[in-house]
């Protein structure tokens, strides 16, 4: 999942992590732009928010206000722009957000625009979850496709930093689409053993073994 730590690495113009650094691994979602309330019309928990104090709509003491708020709706970080940069993020503000371990980010006023900051947070969500889905289905091909061979394989488990040289374990949890996921009958873990050079980690054996206890539950 992408954290406000992966946020931090972006390294974009103008953007500074200022408080709340224990709560980097706390999850992103999307970013959520701060304007009117209530906020929970507008936003969904896991979202990163982005707040300008213009002045007319929030100034410093509001703008830590809906930080509280937002923290206790379930945002992952706060970022805080200050039009033409007039004033610094005052220290109480700093310390609510550490206390809170809600990352709290400082936005010059001429470095990255929001537009960029959005941007760039929604590109690495959507490459993550495209990762995400490439990776499921490789395992699924990899467990219940009967055309996979050694080179397959070899090269998928490359490109995601798999290791077949070890063990691994398969743990299958059966999710039932009326009543959501067993957790009494699908309690099982298939262990194979070490793919060597010419011999495959998942034999076609073993796949159908494991399609067919898997269809059994």
């Amino acid at each position: 999942m992408i954290t406000c730590q992966d946020i931090l690495e972006l390294h974009l113009d103008g953007v500074e992590l200022i408080a709340g650094e224990k709560g980097l691994t706390r999850p992103v979602t999307w970013t959520y732009m701060v304007q009117t309330r209530p906020f929970e019309e507008h936003m969904n928990q896991g979202n990163f928010a982005l707040c300008v104090v213009d002045y007319v709509r929030f100034d410093l003491e509001e703008a830590q206000k809906a930080m509280e708020e937002l923290y206790s709706l379930g945002i992952s970080g706060f970022g805080v722009s200050i039009t033409d940069d007039k004033e610094s993020v005052p220290k109480e503000m700093i310390d609510k957000a550490n206390a809170l371990q809600l990352p709290l980010f400082y936005i010059r006023w001429k470095g990255a625009s929001f537009v960029d900051i959005a941007q760039s947070v929604g590109k690495i969500i959507l490459e993550y979850e495209m990762q995400n889905r490439r990776m499921g289905d490789y395992l699924y091909n990899l467990l219940f496709g009967y055309d996979i061979n050694d080179r397959y394989i070899e090269k998928i488990s490359q490109q995601f930093g798999i290791n077949f040289t070890t063990p691994c374990r398969v743990g299958i949890i059966v999710a039932d689409r009326k009543y959501g996921i067993n957790l009494e009958q699908d309690e099982h873990i298939y262990e194979y053993y070490p793919m060597r050079r010419k011999t495959p980690c998942f034999s076609y054996g073993d796949i159908r073994r494991v399609h067919r206890i898997y269809a059994s539950n």
